[in-house]
C-alpha cells in the first residue's frame, strides 16, 4: 500500500522488517517475495543496480524453495522479474 502511495521510504522499512520476520521463521517463498517487492521499490525509485541485486537474491531464494509445493507463488515471482527485464531493455 506504501508503495503504491509513493511513499518509498515506509515501504522500503516494512518489507525489511517483513523479510528479517520472514527469514527468521523460514519462509523461503515469504523471503523470495518480499526481495520482489524491495525489488520493485527499487526499480521505481530508479535505482536499477539495486534493483536487479534484490531481484537476483529473490530468484535465488526461490529456486532453492522449489519442491516445497509452492511452485504458484514461485511463478509469479518469476513474472515480476521477467516484466521488469523485459521494461529495462525497453528504457
Amino acid at each position: 500500500m506504501q508503495h503504491d502511495s509513493g511513499n518509498f521510504k515506509a515501504a522500503v522499512d516494512s518489507f525489511d522488517q517483513a523479510l528479517r520476520i520472514r527469514r527468521e521463521i523460514g519462509d523461503l517463498v515469504g523471503v523470495s517475495v518480499t526481495l520482489s517487492n524491495l525489488g520493485a521499490v527499487a526499480r521505481d525509485m530508479r535505482d536499477d543496480k539495486r534493483a536487479l541485486a534484490f531481484f537476483e537474491e529473490a530468484y535465488e531464494v526461490a529456486d532453492a524453495a522449489i519442491g516445497l509445493g509452492l511452485e504458484l507463488r514461485i511463478n509469479c515471482l518469476f513474472a515480476r522479474v521477467s516484466e521488469w527485464l523485459v521494461l529495462r531493455l525497453l528504457t
